[in-house]
């Protein structure tokens, strides 16, 4: 608890709004877990899951003791995660967030390609629940919501072509984490403890980590207006998406000690592509 109050205070000018956020959200599932743990074997001494003596206690099934057993696990699975972050440092957690941002990303992708691609389902099991004279349903919304949930209805070609067009983007905004994890997060491991380097370059990770942890967001609300069928929607929110991810490439272009590289060349080149 201390540890995460020191780091808490010196994130500004050493550990970063990112690791101080983490340093307390593992620090909490310690707490939480620990506390779970004390309650379940408080009711196992005060009878309310006593353990069998036919060995169940010992991790068995039929008793409060396999419980404990468990979440003395998860305690421990806790602990181990927040002794990572020391040797992680503040690099290594960068690289492990950016990669659950993309890898959010990539799953809204798989998603929404099976929606375009799937069959055409004829109003499948629409006689079988209800019919066009129920109360509350419009015998053609109701067709046009049933074919959204599942797949992509045929009669909607602009609706297609800008599925086509926001599948090519969003490939190229999860290469965009891709890059920015090889060429800039991974290079990050001097910045372990803040040694050597400004608060400016902090509050520019810090400030990039917030844009990318916010895309995945903004890809769900691309994927609901999809789902929605709402071609308006969409292109303001494909359009939402590009410009939080150039955004991204913007305050990546210089390297950590403020130069031009490889990947300012890059990320021009992948800003042209991607507008």
């Amino acid at each position: 608890m201390s540890g995460s109050q020191i780091c808490t205070q010196q994130q500004r000018e050493k550990w970063s709004e990112m690791m101080g956020r983490e340093v307390q959200a593992r620090t909490r599932r310690v707490v939480r877990e620990l506390e779970r743990l004390v309650r379940e074997l408080g009711e196992i001494n005060g009878g309310g899951g006593s353990p069998r003596r036919n060995g169940s206690g010992r991790g068995g099934s039929g008793g409060g003791g396999g419980d404990s057993l468990r979440s003395t696990g998860v305690v421990w699975e806790s602990c181990d995660a927040l002794i990572e972050l020391e040797s992680m440092g503040i690099g290594g957690l960068a690289v492990v967030k950016a990669g659950q941002y993309r890898d959010t990303i990539r799953d809204a992708i798989e998603e929404l390609r099976e929606w375009k691609e799937g069959e055409d389902l004829d109003s499948e099991g629409q006689d079988e629940l209800l019919d066009e004279g129920d109360e509350g349903v419009d015998g053609d919304r109701f067709e046009d919501l049933f074919h959204a949930a599942n797949s992509m209805p045929n009669d909607r070609p602009e609706l297609r072509r800008l599925a086509e067009e926001a599948d090519g983007k969003l490939k190229k905004v999860v290469l965009l984490y891709t890059a920015a994890i090889k060429r800039r997060f991974k290079t990050l491991k001097t910045l372990e403890g803040g040694e050597g380097r400004s608060e400016e370059e902090l509050r520019r990770l810090d400030q990039v980590m917030g844009v990318l942890d916010g895309i995945p967001h903004q890809v769900d609300e691309l994927a609901s207006c999809f789902y929605d069928l709402d071609e308006d929607r969409v292109r303001r929110s494909l359009k939402a998406c590009v410009d939080e991810a150039a955004q991204a490439a913007s305050l990546l272009e210089r390297n950590w000690e403020d130069q031009e590289d490889e990947f300012t060349t890059w990320g021009g080149k992948w800003k042209e592509a991607i507008s």
